[in-house]
């Protein structure tokens, strides 16, 4: 009874002690879309305590849309936020000092119904595209440099019509669009449920003589952040790597993640952890950069406001060896 008591005294001391160490560490918020995979991997780190591993703090931010990420971003009140280097090179361009981290090289897929008679792109000529998100989408941008390269040009041959992921998936479902272009994880799903992939965006960038797999999605961060808390990001880097490394090799993880990941059944589940998996972008080689800066040039002129700027490579950040 004297054991438990004392037990029952230290446990106290002992949580308040661990929630000290935590706020003792240097924070990095991340801002990101409540829904985004994104969270699968930093709710990871979270789990096994790989932020405080390597020396700071991890504050996940989920927000509701990415317009809302954005703001969190650009007013300093999260320090990172997920987007794609596009969105980078054009902040950058504009001024900004941006640093992108790689987090996916998964782009999305065309999926149509299987009693569709599309085969190619160039069956796309007067058909009605869905579009998941909105003109910028990289998977639209890709299809028209695709389309136009076999001369078909989908802006004026096509009908397009854009909007959020889930209600596009239910427009193919009713017809609606003969055909959509959507983020992997919902080409997943419909895939299961009978939708057929015409493409892959990444057999698109290959039609376009697009090499090399580059990763598209990343962690954006303030080059000033960067250069303040230089150890910080590195340990970032670090605990991202590790918490790859974790969901490949050991199975036993993804059981705490189940909640989070929106699956309806067990091929979902399946599907979606094989896609997380699959979209490791690991370290950026010469050839994939070289493919960044050739991707940027294709969809430059399809983009709402081109720039006909080249893109900087040096926008991607690479851990310190």
């Amino acid at each position: 009874m004297k054991l438990m008591r004392i037990s029952l005294i230290l446990l106290p001391l002992l949580i308040i002690s661990r929630i000290s160490a935590a706020t003792d560490l240097p924070a990095i918020k991340v801002a990101v879309l409540a829904t985004g995979t994104v969270n699968w991997e930093l709710q990871h780190i979270k789990n096994r305590g790989l932020d405080h591993q390597n020396g700071f703090n991890l504050v996940i931010e989920k927000k509701a849309s990415l317009s809302a990420t954005r703001l969190a971003f650009m007013s300093n009140s999260s320090d990172m936020m997920v987007s794609d280097w596009l969105w980078v090179a054009d902040q950058n361009n504009l001024g900004n000092e941006f640093k992108f981290i790689p987090y996916s090289k998964q782009i999305g897929a065309i999926v149509h119904a299987n009693t569709s008679q599309i085969k190619s792109i160039t069956d796309l000529t007067g058909k009605t595209i869905g579009v998941a998100g909105g003109p910028m989408n990289k998977g639209w941008l890709l299809t028209q440099a695709a389309a136009a390269k076999k001369g078909i040009q989908l802006t004026e041959q096509a009908e397009v019509q854009f909007g959020a992921p889930p209600l596009m998936s239910q427009a193919l479902k009713r017809g609606q669009v003969d055909i959509l272009i959507t983020f992997w994880h919902y080409a997943e799903k419909l895939k299961l449920q009978g939708y057929v992939e015409l493409y892959s965006l990444s057999d698109a960038m290959k039609e376009l003589g697009l090499k090399s797999e580059i990763p598209l999605l990343g962690y954006v961060v303030n080059n000033q952040f960067v250069i303040g808390n230089n150890n910080v990001v590195q340990g970032f880097q670090r605990a991202i790597r590790q918490a790859k490394d974790d969901l490949k090799t050991n199975e036993q993880y993804w059981g705490a993640l189940r909640q989070s990941m929106r699956f309806h059944n067990e091929a979902e589940f399946t599907a979606l952890k094989s896609g997380y998996i699959d979209g490791d972008p690991g370290k950026i080689n010469q050839g994939q950069l070289d493919t960044v800066v050739n991707f940027y040039y294709a969809v430059d002129r399809y983009r709402t406001n081109p720039t006909g700027s080249s893109l900087d490579p040096g926008l991607f950040l690479e851990l310190s060896e």
